[in-house]
């Protein structure tokens, strides 16, 4: 039902009959006019964002530990993860510290 609708979307400079369509623009004007919304919404977009590159740091000390193990050089390493020599050094030496 919601697919047949949105064919109905209007292209600049036409009007639109559909009832749903005429509330979404009224809830998206509502939400454009709304600042504390607007303000949480940037600011869940950067956490996300902060979050995505948690996660990929997290992955590429994963993989350099995982090229450690397999005896791999730190020059190996640094060619295929986003990490400088120093981290992997320190990566390095607390692992055969465990």
């Amino acid at each position: 039902m919601i697919r047949k609708r949105l064919r109905f979307f209007k292209i600049e400079g036409e009007s639109v009959d559909d009832p749903f369509i005429k509330q979404l623009e009224v809830a998206a004007e509502a939400i454009k006019a709304d600042e504390k919304w607007r303000l949480k919404y940037m600011q869940s977009i950067t956490r996300d964002q902060d979050l995505i590159e948690l996660g990929k740091s997290r992955k590429e000390i994963e993989i350099a530990k995982k090229m450690i193990e397999r005896g791999d050089s730190i020059t190996e390493i640094v060619e295929l993860v986003n990490l400088p020599v120093k981290e992997i050094e320190k990566l390095k030496e607390e692992m055969s510290n465990n």
